[in-house]
């Protein structure tokens, strides 16, 4: 059985890649966690606190029982730059202002769901790459219930460069969405 990772190619595309070396070990991190071969990028700059949190939204399609958004957050559409709150979706030198404040070196996108709102999320993805460049690292939480080709596409072309699911395992539909990257 072949096993793969998906990477950006040099015109800016997902690709998937065969992985050699299948043999990996699991590894206990210093952060309270696991992880197997090296951290991704998105969490080498979290822990060493270079990126901002740009909470996008705290709408979300699931209803997570162990859900930690607070009263203020949770199923409302607000948004926040690490937890400066927005006025609205155009308050974009807010957002700017904070991550030059952080001195960050990338952003993580988080929510409820930033799919919820794929137009406003990527936005601020082409925005924040616009200001700080290509190596401005981006990393994306999301549940997989609005994860499709469309939604896959804007991302990409906004310049996102990390995806991350917190999926419902216990949902047999939603491993059906696996394939839309193979």
């Amino acid at each position: 059985m072949k096993k793969y990772v998906l990477r950006k190619n040099n015109n800016n595309k997902l690709t998937k890649k065969t992985i050699k070396n299948t043999k990996k070990i699991i590894e206990n991190t210093k952060y309270y966690s696991w992880k197997i071969n090296d951290l991704p990028e998105g969490c080498k700059k979290c822990v060493s606190g270079d990126k901002l949190v740009m909470f996008v939204t705290g709408i979300c399609p699931r209803k997570c029982p162990y859900c930690p958004l607070s009263e203020q957050k949770k199923d409302n559409d607000v948004i926040f730059a690490n937890e400066r709150q927005l006025t609205n979706d155009n308050d974009t030198i807010a957002i700017i202002e904070e991550a030059i404040a952080c001195k960050s070196k990338g952003a993580g996108f988080t929510g409820g769901d930033p799919l919820s709102k794929i137009d406003r999320t990527c936005y601020y993805i082409r925005l924040l790459k616009k200001k700080f460049g290509k190596k401005f690292h981006i990393h994306l939480y999301t549940s997989m219930e609005l994860l499709n080709d469309e939604n896959l596409k804007k991302l990409n072309n906004s310049g996102l460069d990390e995806l991350r699911f917190h999926p419902d395992l216990m949902n047999k539909k939603l491993w059906e969405k696996v394939k839309l990257f193979f």
